[in-house]
């Protein structure tokens, strides 16, 4: 049940599920489903709501600002925000089986300024992540990192890769990624390549995606929603299936033999030769931590003992006494 002991505690929730349930003891949680992120935040700067989450940054701290009733919580999450390339060639795009065009458009992101931009300060002073799973989560291993910014490399890769002039590129993005993908199409666009970003709901996300319509995904990877093993990654992206834009048959064997290993050690060992060639062969790249980041009243207590994506739990909330 909610842990409440006082009655009225509204949530603005971006699911489908209206709901209110009534608890004679601890008063009446109500949790409403509010999709539209403007309407969403107006209720929250006249005192509507308690709670919302999946918030961006600089919003909430134009909330907290606005009403002093309010205050940010973040905390540690498994989402990310990746870029990965169809280097299968599901959409035609054909570009991107040259492993120096792969190389060139991660070496044009400028991850740092882009960290310091979509994060709060006590996670972007934080060394950038790696590799293409969360550390956190059993298993997770590498040894290799992902290439550094490097503008004037791009540029040259792009050149000796037979692309000087550019060429034009489609991001594939939705929701709280975008801001993300609109910074990665400007910095693209900087070395020469006219990017632009198609901003989906999810649904004709995924079915542009499972249709082999994406040339470069930039998205969020949850990994299932907090599971912690690293199993969910890798037969997410790699093994056989709609959603695999890179089709590398030695990642899916990998992927698979780590399925049927139960020693730790072995399976770190398994798992750190599948994220050690995505790294090395540029088939993708972590881009920005999602920490979950919530504006809340501020004698709402949120246990915070989990790394759920949305940062709390219904049943782990309580007022202050």
């Amino acid at each position: 049940m909610f842990r409440l002991n006082k009655p009225g505690v509204r949530f603005g929730v971006v699911s489908i599920i209206i709901f209110a349930l009534g608890m004679t003891a601890f008063g009446v949680a109500v949790i409403v489903s509010i999709p539209d992120a403007q309407t969403r935040l107006a209720k929250m700067m006249v005192g509507e709501l308690d709670l919302i989450f999946h918030v961006d940054y600089d919003q909430a701290q134009q909330l907290v600002a606005a009403n002093t009733n309010y205050k940010i919580l973040s905390a540690p999450s498994t989402s990310f925000s990746y870029i990965q390339f169809d280097t299968a060639n599901r959409s035609g795009i054909g570009v991107f089986k040259d492993k120096r065009v792969r190389e060139a458009l991660l070496r044009a992101i400028d991850l740092q300024s882009m960290r310091k931009a979509f994060l709060p300060p006590e996670f972007s002073s934080k060394p950038a992540m790696e590799s293409m799973c969360y550390s956190g989560l059993y298993a997770c291993a590498w040894s290799t990192k992902p290439v550094t910014y490097d503008p004037a490399k791009a540029k040259a890769l792009l050149a000796e890769a037979g692309h000087a002039n550019g060429f034009d590129l489609e991001l594939l993005t939705w929701g709280q990624t975008r801001p993300v993908a609109e910074a990665v199409a400007g910095d693209f666009r900087k070395v020469g390549v006219r990017a632009s970003v198609n901003a989906t709901p999810i649904n004709t996300f995924q079915k542009l995606r499972g249709d082999g319509k994406a040339q470069t995904l930039v998205t969020n990877w949850d990994n299932a929603g907090g599971a912690p093993d690293v199993d969910n990654t890798t037969t997410f992206f790699y093994m056989p299936s709609t959603r695999n834009y890179i089709e590398d048959p030695e990642l899916a064997k990998l992927t698979d033999e780590g399925q049927h290993v139960f020693d730790i050690e072995k399976r770190q060992d398994i798992y750190r030769k599948v994220f050690d060639k995505v790294n090395d062969e540029r088939y993708a790249m972590p881009l920005v931590e999602q920490p979950a980041l919530l504006v809340q009243s501020k004698d709402l207590v949120i246990d915070t003992n989990h790394t759920k994506p949305e940062g709390f739990l219904f049943n782990r909330v309580s007022w202050a006494k």
